[in-house]
């Protein structure tokens, strides 16, 4: 079930509109609600999820 409107941040709640998974782009669930985390990889413009970056800053590139 979506519950965007319901949880805001959220992908898929259970049927009480409880969270189950966070969007994906940088947010992370916290005591049922998904709240925004910054992306802290060093040198990423964008995290497509912590940890994981998808774009880099001038100079830099992805690697595996």
């Amino acid at each position: 079930m979506q519950c965007g409107k319901v949880v805001p941040g959220c992908k898929r709640c259970d049927r009480d509109k409880t969270c189950l998974q966070c969007a994906d782009d940088r947010f992370r669930l916290v005591a049922g609600a998904c709240v925004f985390q910054p992306c802290t990889v060093p040198h990423c413009l964008d995290c497509a999820s912590a940890g994981r970056c998808r774009l880099c800053s001038d100079g830099y590139r992805l690697t595996r």
